[in-house]
């Protein structure tokens, strides 16, 4: 399944290791938890959309090289199908609709993308 192992690594940093910063900086005092903003570049700008998307303690996120169209990612990337026709497993389809985040717009209400 192309692309799934990928995504996959970057939906457990979005949902786990940063997730995990975010909690022990909620236990600093000197963390003001009302501004708290990632940055990503490439994977990491994908892992930072789909945790400001999971996280709204996350108010600002700067995702460079990224996207989150993740099916048009893989259709035109040259990394994956680079154009040609993408012919995705049911239930790999239903697991990145899950996670687009051009599904999850609705998550990031009162917070910035750039």
């Amino acid at each position: 399944m192309i692309g799934k192992g990928y995504l996959s690594l970057i939906d457990g940093a979005a949902n786990g290791t940063i997730r995990e910063v975010l909690d022990v900086l909620a236990t600093d005092p000197d963390v003001d938890p009302t501004r708290l903003g990632i940055v990503g570049f490439s994977t990491n700008g994908f892992a930072a959309l789909l945790a400001t998307a999971a996280n709204p303690r996350l108010r600002v996120a700067v995702a460079i090289a990224a996207c989150g169209d993740f099916h048009r990612f893989l259709h035109e990337s040259t990394l994956a199908m680079s154009g040609e026709p993408l012919d995705l497993a049911p239930d790999y389809d239903e697991w990145l609709l899950d996670r687009e985040l051009i599904r999850l717009a609705h998550s990031y209400s009162g917070r910035h993308t750039i």
